[in-house]
């Protein structure tokens, strides 16, 4: 069946209003097929239903259990939990027993099918001696009603417990025929509904909100929906979690940014005041590393990121950043401390103005990469955005010091120097960048966060040795 243009476009239109799904850009070669069989030969009877239903109906869910990606497991991100072991909880805690108001509220947005809100209910259970006095309000939503139809059944299969620690499973799992079935003290703790994050909020004045990775897949004017939906939700104080590779984009001035090594996470302000009145986002707060944190487990060859990490590299070269990120997601869920992913988010970070989170992971990126020449190419990036030249100089000669072969960090450090006015260092840094092109062929880009090809760069630059 042919779809015509017209008849796709609307229908891509609606599902992106009712979901805020970035379809076309998630599924921009498989969507006409895809849409082919959902629409079983009737595509014109297929968007009437849809325009008058809503995301309840049966077509409507299976076109969203199709659309909707449910990748997860326990105890994801592991860094995530210890923060909220270590520094979240036990201040919101505190607070609550000073004001002896033993309650607290926490909302897994996108939850899929439950790994998150349940290992948020493990955390609260191994954290809170007294929770039997608490009052908990643990909420996950999704829009795909089988992945919470799953949550709620509570029974997983060996593929949820992938990377938690030995005898996770058995201390909060019964076994069973069909998997292994979540204990009943956990499984009450957590209630499931079906709900759109585009919506008005299940539950308000949260202290935390769990969103993560699901930002990745919406389209612009969704995430700015969703983003005010969540700061609303919150109560002053309370907390933001995001994927561990992602950062906010809009209104970034009424939030505060904490930065755990590596890992960034939002808190809405205790006054409201300063989300009114800040024209620029406050610094961000820089904590000292957690003692005794777990390391990072090394790369395992066997489970290679390379596919989507060329996919990214791909995507930014032809400039589709929403496409590269999420790509870059799948490489750091299978390998955390995969440094050219980090340098990478980091470069679309920076694009953004996120500075403080393209600099985490940069950090990330040199802690495991030390020498890795890109990295600090980006850093001296940063510094240029922040008009912080002399530091931009020092990091990039830290980049060629790396990589003496280096071309974008020799070619940027000669306009710096020219425009400080050293022109012979300038020339010299520029022959050295036209040196290493002899590398690459002319078509080739040189370095996987550049659209410019080394013979576009190499005429650029006899351009200005022509006037040496």
């Amino acid at each position: 069946m042919n779809i015509p243009i017209t008849t796709l476009d609307t229908l891509t239109r609606l599902i992106e209003q009712r979901t805020g799904l970035n379809v076309y850009a998630q599924f921009r070669s498989e969507l006409h097929p895809l849409l082919e069989q959902l629409a079983g030969g009737d595509l014109v009877r297929l968007l009437h239903h849809l325009r008058a239903t809503d995301e309840t109906d049966s077509q409507w869910q299976a076109l969203i259990n199709t659309l909707t990606i449910g990748e997860t497991y326990f105890m994801r991100d592991k860094e995530h939990f210890r923060l909220l072991r270590t520094r979240i909880l036990p201040q919101i805690i505190l607070e609550k027993r000073q004001q002896k108001r033993l309650e607290l509220t926490i909302w897994c947005a996108g939850c899929a099918t439950g790994e998150e809100p349940y290992s948020v209910a493990i955390t609260l259970q191994e954290f809170l001696p007294d929770i039997a006095k608490w009052k908990v309000t643990l909420i996950g939503t999704d829009i795909n009603q089988r992945a919470i139809d799953t949550a709620r059944q509570a029974l997983y299969r060996k593929w949820s417990f992938r990377h938690t620690e030995p005898g996770f499973e058995k201390r909060y799992f019964e076994p069973s025929d069909n998997g292994a079935q979540l204990k009943s003290e956990i499984h009450k703790m957590v209630t499931f509904k079906r709900a759109n994050v585009l919506d008005t909020p299940p539950v308000t004045h949260c202290d935390i909100i769990f969103c993560r990775n699901v930002l990745l897949y919406l389209g612009k004017e969704s995430i700015r929906q969703v983003e005010n939906n969540i700061f609303e939700a919150l109560t002053n104080g309370g907390w933001f979690i995001l994927g561990h590779a992602e950062a906010l984009r809009y209104q970034r001035e009424r939030w505060l940014l904490h930065i755990f090594p590596g890992t960034p996470i939002y808190q809405k302000p205790v006054t409201t005041a300063l989300a009114k009145s800040a024209p620029t986002a406050p610094k961000p707060i820089i904590h000292d590393p957690i003692e005794n944190a777990e390391s990072f487990v090394t790369i395992d060859p066997n489970n290679s990121p390379t596919a989507a990490y060329s996919a990214a590299v791909q995507a930014i070269q032809s400039d589709n950043y929403p496409a590269a990120e999420r790509y870059l997601v799948e490489v750091l869920a299978k390998q955390p401390n995969y440094a050219r992913a980090h340098t990478l988010l980091a470069f679309i970070f920076a694009g953004r103005q996120a500075y403080p989170e393209a600099h985490a992971h940069l950090d990330k990126a040199m802690k495991y990469e030390p020498l890795l020449a890109d990295a600090h190419y980006i850093r001296g990036l940063l510094h240029l955005e922040q008009k912080e030249i002399a530091e931009a100089q020092e990091v990039l000669r830290a980049a060629l010091y790396c990589n003496r072969q280096h071309i974008m960090a020799a070619d940027l450090l000669g306009t710096l120097r020219a425009q400080a006015g050293d022109l012979p260092d300038a020339y010299r840094l520029w022959r050295n960048a036209q040196r290493a092109l002899t590398a690459y062929a002319p078509q080739d880009y040189i370095s996987d966060f550049s659209d410019i090809t080394a013979g576009a760069l190499d005429t650029l630059l006899n351009d200005r040795l022509d006037k040496e």
